[in-house]
């Protein structure tokens, strides 16, 4: 399930035709209106490491991917903002994770990158207060 949203609005930015039923400003409107971010901040509650790895990897995918291929659509650039903007994030960042495990090491690393290369004047006022020094009290 947790893969299955990050396809769907990777799927959905990547599609051209306004026709198309699962168009940006809808896939946007139910990311927001459903609070997947919350969903996926409750799901890390869960101990298993194969539970964090899919969290990691599907928030990496969807700052990584969404609005790189369709550049006119700025709701995947709201959307990339809202992401980053969500509370969740810092518990994402701030988790306590399995470090003992080299995948979890991987994932949360491929995570901070995929962070670190959408920063922007935007996006970096979300994380300068208190994410920042999260970042830096866990390194």
């Amino acid at each position: 399930m947790i893969r299955g949203i990050s396809e769907a609005v990777i799927y959905g930015d990547q599609k051209k035709d306004r026709n198309f039923e699962y168009s940006p400003a809808i896939i946007f409107s139910v990311f927001c209106e459903k609070n997947v971010m919350g969903h996926l901040e409750r799901f890390l509650d869960n101990n298993l490491d194969e539970v964090h790895i899919q969290i990691l990897q599907t928030i990496s995918i969807l700052i990584q991917n969404i609005g790189i291929t369709n550049q006119l659509c700025f709701l995947f650039d709201l959307l990339v903002v809202y992401i980053m903007s969500h509370k969740a994030m810092n518990t994402i960042i701030s988790k306590t994770y399995n470090f003992n495990n080299s995948e979890v090491v991987n994932y949360y690393i491929a995570f901070l990158k995929s962070l670190s290369v959408r920063l922007n004047d935007e996006t970096l006022m979300f994380f300068f207060n208190e994410v920042m020094w999260i970042l830096i009290i866990e390194i």
